[in-house]
């Protein structure tokens, strides 16, 4: 079946600030990275070319293969460098991909969730827990990493990362720095909570309660009361039960395992451990988009936890998540 643009694809198109859309078809160009024939295209609104290829994400990627295995690489437990070594490329070109699978498995979590709230929302019981690793130096730059889940799916709702104040002698030492001029490291960790619990109450169901599941830290209480009163019930459990199957918090613990076995940013003692923030920011939402979407919720429920929420009807393969960019006015 031909391709047909639903929009134009450059951002300042005035056809995105209410003039109509048309297009005419302008020619064809081969791709010789993939042996393919592309049709191009002109928008009359702009009065600017494109390409059916402008719509993908391989846009102007001289080795499209390399997308589908970077971004399994990534769920996998494999180093950067590693990844390069395997897919003979440079360490940069493998970075370059990093960069442009986080913002897209970004922006496709996204519209998922948006999909969700227009369809009036979905859950009624979450639960929420943080983990905490750190970027360059574990006792100087710890970070916590709060997770937000449907509770009975295991649907990863929301990922954040906040920055944690140093710990022990590098406590001293930054506020050393920070009397030499530096910059104080502060704890986010209400911050980036709250930002979770706001996506829940995008996406949850606005004429039911909600039952939220955490451990016994006191700021959650507090959050939760504020933002949604009485029509949250609360529940807090004792971090110190046993982890089993039987745990009220199983399902986050597992969740939180399953991160820990996925990424190599949050392996414990490894030298693949973050230089900065905002890559492992970047890693959540590549392997937030594979787990809600790609990979089975268990080696025996056939079904991922996007079906098991009721958003999605089927399974998404790999290259069907990499095929199509997300638009921010798509």
């Amino acid at each position: 079946m031909p391709f047909r643009p639903p929009f134009c694809p450059r951002e300042l198109c005035p056809s995105h600030a209410g003039a109509p859309f048309s297009y005419r078809e302008r020619g064809y160009f081969y791709r010789r990275c993939d042996h393919r024939t592309v049709q191009r295209f002109l928008c009359l609104a702009c009065r600017l070319s494109f390409s059916e290829q402008t719509f993908r994400l391989n846009y102007r990627l001289k080795r499209p293969e390399l997308l589908a295995l970077f971004f399994l690489d990534r769920v996998s437990k494999v180093s950067h460098r590693q990844s390069a070594r395997i897919h003979p490329c440079s360490r940069s070109t493998e970075e370059r991909h990093f960069r442009r699978l986080s913002l897209h498995c970004l922006a496709f979590h996204a519209l998922r969730l948006k999909e969700i709230v227009a369809s009036g929302g979905r859950g009624e019981v979450f639960s929420l827990d943080e983990l905490e690793t750190f970027e360059h130096n574990r006792r100087q730059k710890p970070v916590t990493v709060p997770i937000l889940i449907e509770h009975a799916s295991g649907f990863v709702i929301d990922t954040r990362v906040g920055t944690l104040p140093a710990r022990g002698r590098s406590k001293r030492k930054s506020a050393l720095a920070v009397a030499q001029g530096g910059e104080e490291r502060k704890s986010e960790s209400v911050e980036v909570v709250q930002a979770a619990f706001e996506r829940l109450r995008e996406v949850s169901l606005k004429d039911r309660p909600l039952t939220v599941l955490t451990d016994m830290k006191t700021s959650y209480e507090r959050i939760l009361r504020e933002m949604f009163g009485e029509r949250c019930v609360h529940r807090q459990v004792h971090s110190k039960l046993p982890r089993n199957p039987m745990s009220p918090l199983f399902a986050i613990n597992h969740t939180l395992a399953r991160v820990r076995d996925g990424l190599s940013r949050l392996v414990r003692r490894s030298w693949c451990a973050a230089k900065l923030r905002r890559w492992i920011a970047g890693h959540l939402a590549i392997w937030t988009c594979y787990r809600n979407y790609v990979l089975k919720r268990t080696n025996r429920v056939w079904e991922t936890p996007a079906m098991a929420l009721g958003t999605q009807t089927r399974f998404w393969p790999v290259d069907e998540v990499l095929l199509w960019r997300v638009f921010s006015w798509s």
